[in-house]
């Protein structure tokens, strides 16, 4: 087939330049992948706040038929659950060096009794956090005491298993 025009940056390409779009007389549609894409972005940019409030509101519409079905997947599949946890229980194993002695091991106990005691004076669940992920896809942190921090258990849960850009800068 010959090639289409893109009615936005003006060029000619061929078909594989763009998305299929069954409304048109062609079967493909106006403009090329690139320039649709870069169309999209920008959209998503100008609506951000907009299209933010209404996945939360979808969320929390959903919220418990969400709990209901993850909770009827766990009871369904604890073989899958609990792989899960062995594999970061033995993550957590392997991320602790050789060379970590009792004093290091006595640090981090402190830090998670440290923890069990901030939950209980606030009232507010908190976690032990791994400041670098022991299982990232770029990096991988270490289990020892100056990885850990204590967070509040909201923010801990939303922050993923993410590094971010400038976490080496201090």
């Amino acid at each position: 087939m010959a090639d289409l025009r893109c009615y936005i940056c003006k060029g000619s390409f061929p078909t594989n330049f763009f998305n299929k779009d069954r409304q048109t007389k062609s079967g493909f549609s106006r403009s090329c992948r690139q320039c649709a894409k870069s169309r999209l972005k920008d959209y998503y940019y100008r609506n951000k706040e907009k299209r933010n409030l209404i996945t939360l509101a979808n969320y929390y519409k959903n919220h418990e038929e969400n709990k209901r079905k993850s909770r009827e997947y766990y009871y369904e599949n604890k073989d899958a659950a609990f792989k899960n946890c062995a594999k970061r229980r033995t993550a957590k194993l392997k991320a602790i060096p050789p060379w970590v002695n009792t004093a290091h091991e006595d640090r981090i106990k402190s830090i998670y009794r440290v923890c069990i005691n901030t939950t209980k004076k606030t009232g507010k669940k908190h976690h032990v956090d791994h400041i670098v992920p022991l299982q990232g896809n770029t990096v991988c942190g270490l289990h020892v005491w100056w990885n850990l921090r204590i967070v509040p258990a909201d923010q801990n849960l939303s922050k993923g298993n993410r590094v971010w850009p400038d976490m080496w800068k201090g």
